[in-house]
């Protein structure tokens, strides 16, 4: 009888997850053009008050584009439905002490990469189009100038946007890590020098070429590094003082 409810429940939650995923990609694909300035703003208003555009080769070009940002947007916003639905059919196999803490961390990560999206759109993407469009040569001998093209744009910003993903992540994990004791104080302090130098050359890879951007990348990076050290720190002689209180109390 419990099998057969729990099946009706998967079936519902599922049905739920269908009708918002259809409903969310029906709206973002209403609303595509607003969303698609949104996404490109940064590029566009480079030359304000002089607007930039974009071009399609293709006859489907322009359309694919949008049912290809509909979905990325979509899948972006049913991620965290899914994951609540799932919490949901889960939290009665938890304790409540247990489900609270997962519940937590996962809040943790979802605010982690709202941040880092946020950050990533409102301060890198700017950057990253202003050096490149610093190629241009309007008065030169040679006459240089991008005409950008639609799905070429978003797949480059989309580029991006998975690469913020996968930081983040591994950010997330890298402290998760450290507070779940798999990682230890003194594994990361035999990495520090080695990680200065690959903070090298991730920076190198993944920043605009010129030497502020990848500067200001390494420090960011060699400040997360120290501050997931620190973490370390703290969390090693919070267990300490938690060994240290309950020999106490066997003592006595």
């Amino acid at each position: 009888m419990f099998f057969f409810s729990y099946i009706q429940e998967i079936k519902n939650r599922c049905l739920y997850f269908l009708l918002s995923t259809i409903l969310t990609f029906s709206t973002v694909y209403f609303y595509s053009e607003k969303f698609l300035y949104l996404l490109t703003k940064s590029f566009i208003l480079l030359d304000f008050p002089k607007h930039r555009g974009f071009i399609f080769t293709d006859m489907t070009e322009a359309l694919f584009t949008y049912f290809y940002m509909s979905f990325l947007i979509t899948l972006l916003f049913s991620v965290p439905f899914l994951l609540y639905s799932t919490l949901s059919f889960l939290k009665a196999s938890f304790y409540d002490f247990d489900f609270s803490k997962v519940y937590k961390e996962i809040t943790y990560f979802l605010l982690l990469h709202s941040f880092s999206f946020c950050l990533f759109f409102c301060f890198i993407i700017p950057k990253v189009c202003q050096f490149f469009l610093g190629f241009e040569q309007e008065n030169g001998v040679i006459l240089l100038f991008l005409e950008a093209k639609i799905s070429s744009f978003l797949n480059f910003f989309f580029h991006f946007i998975n690469l913020n993903f996968v930081l983040t992540s591994l950010i997330f994990i890298a402290f998760l890590g450290v507070k779940k004791k798999y990682l230890s104080f003194s594994s990361i302090k035999s990495l520090r020098q080695k990680f200065f130098f690959l903070s090298l050359l991730l920076s190198a890879f993944i920043s605009p070429p010129d030497m502020l951007s990848q500067i200001s990348l390494t420090f960011l990076i060699l400040f997360l590094y120290e501050t997931l050290f620190f973490f370390a720190i703290f969390q090693k002689k919070k267990s300490n003082h938690k060994s240290i209180t309950i020999k106490a109390l066997f003592t006595k």
